[in-house]
């Protein structure tokens, strides 16, 4: 019920929960070799045919891998015939649905965790409405927050400059109990920049307990939240090893690298998303669309992290986005996470 860096959670680091799969297969009939026949034909291994009259016995059985409770002992191919006198029934693989698969299930975790993290009562004041209340500021704040004796332990906001914050970590009462940080933009829109996504990455490295980004700002005269998610810091790592930021980052617009890798699925999610007579949207969301690329990019790259946004409700909620083809075309597929 906790995830790495919580109270009460004795995972560390990029320690996961593991999730397994069991089938058993269970034979409900075995011919032991001394059954008689019945009124039918019994096919024999050879392609024969024996035309059991009630009470003629259908020869030597064959061994099979079933105890006397009729539970296999080794697995069974259900792509292979079992042969005569078998376990009644062929098995077959139970499909279960893989949870890796479900991009709300495989981040449900991560994303509940960040929610208890902005829900707290001292994260509320002490960030969630300070910060809320800059976004319409000229300058950046940044706020960092830790544990200090089992309680959150919020520093002051830091004043930044137009385009930057930095994160005040150094005035946490335990420095190392360093587990997400806040800061608004300038009067701009909430969804997270390259620049962001990249300190994000980059403070992982250092700070084992490092998991949520929320970022503040504002569109026309509304007020918003969105926050970057580590969901598995391991595949996060290499997410930044195989796209670092000298390769993808533009540091004159603290946006990405048109011609980069990352900078090219957001533009190509961007433009179909911009597409509204073909996009489908079940969010009931207004999403920026620089969000709804990053949200795309970070699932196809498979970057071990998510975006998510906080609703009317309070509630922070993952931003999903594919592509589907329709006829030569492809169409924009934008929903939430419950």
């Amino acid at each position: 019920d906790h995830m790495p860096g919580e109270d009460g959670c004795t995972l560390k680091g990029s320690d996961r929960a593991t999730i397994y799969t069991v089938t058993n297969y269970v034979c409900t009939n075995i011919y032991d070799g001394t059954e008689t026949g019945g009124g039918g034909e019994y096919y024999g291994s050879g392609g024969g045919t024996d035309s059991g009259t009630g009470g003629e016995q259908l020869g030597p059985g064959t061994t099979q891998p079933c105890n006397g409770s009729g539970v296999s002992t080794n697995p069974l191919d259900p792509n292979t015939n079992i042969s005569e006198g078998g376990c009644s029934g062929i098995p077959t693989v139970v499909t279960v649905p893989n949870p890796a698969d479900d991009p709300c299930v495989k981040t449900s975790r991560s994303i509940s965790a960040a929610n208890t993290v902005l829900k707290n009562p001292t994260v509320q004041s002490q960030m969630d409405a300070v910060l809320r209340g800059k976004a319409t500021q000229p300058i950046e704040y940044a706020v960092a927050i830790g544990t200090n004796n089992g309680t959150y332990d919020v520093t002051a906001p830091n004043p930044g400059t137009a385009s930057q914050s930095v994160t005040p970590v150094w005035n946490l009462a335990n420095s190392s109990s360093f587990l997400a940080n806040g800061h608004s933009h300038a009067g701009t829109p909430g969804n997270p920049s390259a620049g962001d996504l990249y300190s994000f990455l980059e403070r992982m490295e250092t700070n084992p307990n490092y998991s949520y980004s929320f970022v503040y700002g504002v569109t026309g005269s509304t007020k918003e939240v969105y926050a970057l998610v580590v969901n598995d810091r391991a595949v996060a790592h290499n997410f930044l090893i195989n796209y670092p930021r000298a390769k993808n980052y533009d540091p004159d617009t603290h946006g990405f690298l048109d011609d980069s890798k990352l900078g090219k699925e957001i533009y190509k999610m961007k433009v179909i998303y911009k597409n509204t007579s073909t996009a489908i949207n079940t969010s009931g969301e207004s999403y920026d669309a620089r969000a709804v690329g990053l949200a795309y990019m970070l699932e196809k790259l498979n970057a071990g992290m998510s975006i998510a946004k906080v609703d009317a409700n309070g509630n922070l909620k993952k931003i999903n986005a594919s592509t589907e083809k329709v006829g030569n075309d492809e169409r924009a597929k934008i929903s939430k996470c419950p």
